[in-house]
């Protein structure tokens, strides 16, 4: 069983080369020993290769759910053909993924997640087209022939967004960049992190501007004696007064306890906006958090708000 230190269209290829089978084995959590021996009876069938983290990162993506169990993942060719995971060494569940047999509707369960067999292919295709891509080979590619649907999930609407890029189909690819950038949630902020830089990067190239033009009216604030188990709110505004737009591609705090929101679009020449900061006082005395703002400044901006936590109810 060889590790998976190749990419997909390494794998894809050395199968048709062989005229065999891809297995893919991911082992989750679990570290079962029986799939070395598996793999010696399938060897014949199929080119066997053991779990890889970088890979199986790429297929939660495209399954849409983490691999926290024994997988095994069986390509054909361009197309995944069955997916089967297990549980102490015996088939959970098997999905055959055919689109010669199956309907858009059709799906497999693993746990409480549904997931649309098509979708896996369309999102899979998509990936080894997009390999391809950073691979600098020759593609030819008709626009006219281009027709899949494009899923709901961040990921599959990424992969088509970077598609449409590459084919010419700019206007397309921005509609839905757009949607990405302004309507991602906090959890695909934990999981796609470089994909929403990537997406930043790819709606506009925006200039670097000082950070003297970004005017805040104050960049900390102390709420004073406070009490304890509340939350506190501060609304830091500043205005934009660089001849350049400005786009916030992320804010990290140093504690969970410091919460921030602030406007995702971008923020236009002379426009006052304003990133708000919640701060949730669960522990007694002097506390002072940071906030650090990352957008197409020079350096990062950085915010601090303080509060002395009393006991005492006000």
């Amino acid at each position: 069983m060889s590790d998976l230190n190749c990419n997909l269209i390494s794998i894809v290829d050395l199968g048709n080369q062989q005229h065999k089978r891809s297995l893919l084995f991911f082992s989750g959590s679990e570290k079962p020993d029986y799939f070395d021996e598996f793999a010696k009876r399938m060897s014949n069938s199929f080119m066997c290769y053991k779990d890889d983290p970088f890979l199986r990162k790429i297929f939660e993506k495209i399954f849409g759910f983490n691999i926290n169990i024994p997988v095994c993942v069986v390509l054909s060719g361009d197309s995944i053909s069955h997916i089967v995971a297990y549980s102490k060494g015996k088939i959970l569940q098997e999905c055959d993924v055919n689109e010669k047999y199956c309907k858009t509707s059709d799906s497999f369960q693993i746990g409480n997640k549904v997931v649309l067999k098509k979708d896996i292919n369309n999102t899979f295709r998509k990936k080894l087209f997009l390999e391809r891509i950073s691979e600098d080979e020759t593609l030819e590619v008709n626009k006219s022939d281009i027709s899949f649907v494009i899923m709901s999930s961040f990921y599959n609407r990424y992969l088509a967004a970077c598609l449409f890029q590459y084919i010419g189909l700019y206007d397309d690819a921005n509609v839905i960049l757009n949607k990405l950038w302004q309507e991602f949630t906090p959890k695909e902020t934990e999981l796609y992190k470089e994909e929403l830089v990537d997406v930043m990067e790819r709606i506009r190239k925006l200039p670097i501007i000082s950070n003297d033009s970004v005017k805040f009216e104050d960049m900390s604030y102390d709420f004073g004696l406070v009490s304890s188990k509340c939350e506190l709110s501060h609304s830091f505004l500043f205005e934009n007064i660089s001849s350049h737009k400005m786009l916030i591609s992320d804010i990290t705090t140093s504690c969970g306890c410091t919460l921030v929101s602030w406007n995702k679009d971008v923020i236009n020449p002379g426009q006052v906006d304003s990133v708000v900061v919640v701060l949730k006082t669960n522990q007694i005395g002097f506390i002072m958090k940071d906030v650090s703002i990352i957008c197409n400044t020079e350096y990062m901006i950085k915010l601090r708000i303080s509060a002395t936590v009393t006991d005492v109810e006000f």
